[in-house]
């Protein structure tokens, strides 16, 4: 072969290997990229991973939504299968990328907006939070949208995750630690189980204010101007795909004039194009809400959360007619209701709202009732009767079970077998398997879910102070309070 057709070839492969060497460059970032990932923002996976158009309600909004609104609830209210696309103080033009990112997968009949962040309370929140931890809910236009909300210097740095993470490897022992980046891939066990919701434990009630300060607007505001565009957005948006739009606003601490003369600013954008909203500060007291009993204060406890979700669940049943419809997820969401249910009733200081949740049939229903000489209250009875316990009388010793629709009572013994889990109730106790459930005072509940893997237990001994003087008495009047 001459020395020309070498130089010839020489020439023809440097663009080659130069491609070649791109390639495997880009295909080396392409890996570090996804491979240096904080998997504790990588929250896209659950949303993506749903099948499409399974979703009948999207829910937009800070950690408000997250922490007030809980679809598998909502499900159990409505038969409507519902998802938060909440984030971190998420700025209305987020929500709105947010719907848009929503709405390439799904076709809601209804979005939800939780509208914390159009009041200055929102002055607490850092930027980078706000925009960096929404993005990873997104993907394509509305992901770089998203970023370069932030100034351009934050931006840049922020489009591509190898270099926002980059350090990550020096609190990983292995590159294990960190996962793959798998966010559009569909996988339904990568689905939340509360769709969205973050659960948070109910504590003991703590020392705040007795219900969200509520004012009445005295300072003449006007809405941040990108905060009015980003509502006339989502709205537009909502309006041109034939969708409901419905706002909402938790109670939380530090509400002050200037705030809630905000907040009443949306609700007057809403009135003027008739936009439905819920205003929990103007009907606390219709709903017994006490931010202290339920240990709220800046967001949700799973107590205060259930309180939102019912009234929501509750407007939207007698407000709107959406098409229902069954799909795969439906299971999951009955399931994740029973367990919220349960986790639910543990922590709720009002009994009567127990019992609210107790109908639900699918709860295998055990009750122990030791007569007492105390006289018992006709609303307690009453209350104990409408759960399907007919027999009941304050008079004799009381044991049921209500399982499936069927109901085993006793006034002396009761041992029956309960999908392959032997149960006994009598004086003595409640077992299950051999083993005592939590008993104590005179009248003692345990409920189990359908499969008896989840149960929960709450005595009422009325012979103590809430009782002997009415339990809403006492409740409105909580010391801790």
């Amino acid at each position: 072969m001459s020395q020309k057709l070498l130089k010839i070839i020489n020439i023809i492969l440097i663009p080659v290997k130069i491609i070649l060497v791109l390639c495997m460059v880009y295909g080396v970032y392409s890996y570090f990229n996804k491979v240096f990932i904080n998997e504790n923002v990588d929250y896209g996976v659950s949303f993506h991973s749903l099948p499409e158009n399974s979703m009948d309600v999207l829910v937009l909004g800070s950690s408000h939504a997250q922490y007030s609104f809980v679809p598998p609830m909502f499900f159990e209210d409505t038969g409507l299968r519902s998802y938060v696309m909440g984030s971190a103080c998420q700025p209305l033009e987020v929500s709105y990328e947010m719907l848009k990112e929503g709405l390439k997968t799904q076709s809601p009949q209804l979005v939800i907006l939780e509208v914390y962040t159009a009041m200055p309370l929102r002055k607490v929140c850092e930027a980078d939070v706000c925009y960096v931890a929404a993005q990873y809910l997104m993907r394509d236009e509305e992901k770089y949208n998203t970023i370069n909300y932030l100034p351009e210097e934050k931006a840049e740095t922020y489009r591509n995750d190898f270099l926002n993470y980059h350090n990550n490897w020096k609190y990983a022992d292995t590159l294990d630690k960190w996962k793959i980046n798998e966010v559009f891939i569909e996988d339904q066990s990568k689905i939340d189980g509360n769709f969205g919701y973050v659960y948070q434990d109910a504590i003991f009630p703590i020392e705040n204010y007795w219900r969200g300060t509520t004012y009445e607007p005295s300072i003449d505001v006007e809405l941040d101007e990108l905060d009015l565009k980003s509502l006339n957005s989502i709205y537009n948006l909502c309006q041109e795909k034939g969708i409901e739009l419905l706002l909402y606003k938790t109670p939380i601490d530090g509400m002050d004039i200037e705030n809630q003369s905000y907040l009443h600013k949306v609700w007057k954008w809403a009135e003027d194009r008739s936009v439905s909203y819920i205003d929990f500060f103007q009907i606390q007291t219709k709903l017994d809400y006490w931010m202290c009993i339920y240990s709220d204060s800046y967001h949700n406890f799973i107590n205060g959360a259930a309180v939102v979700t019912k009234e929501i669940s509750d407007y939207v049943n007698e407000n709107y007619q959406f098409d229902k419809t069954s799909n795969e997820l439906d299971d999951r969401y009955n399931k994740s209701a029973i367990s919220l249910d349960l986790k639910n009733i543990q922590y709720e200081y009002n009994v009567y709202k127990c019992f609210s949740r107790m109908k639900n049939e699918d709860m295998i229903k055990l009750i122990k009732y030791d007569k007492s000489r105390t006289i018992m209250q006709d609303r307690l009875r009453d209350s104990i009767i409408e759960l399907g316990f007919d027999s009941f009388d304050v008079n004799d010793n009381y044991y049921a079970i209500y399982y499936d629709g069927k109901l085993l009572e006793s006034n002396e013994n009761i041992n029956e077998v309960i999908n392959n889990h032997e149960i006994i109730i009598n004086n003595e106790g409640i077992y299950v398997d051999g083993e005592p459930m939590p008993c104590e005072g005179y009248l003692t509940f345990t409920l189990f879910n359908n499969d008896m893997t989840q149960n929960t237990s709450f005595s009422v001994d009325f012979n103590d102070y809430p009782w002997r003087y009415g339990y809403d008495f006492y409740y409105k009047k909580k010391l801790l309070c």
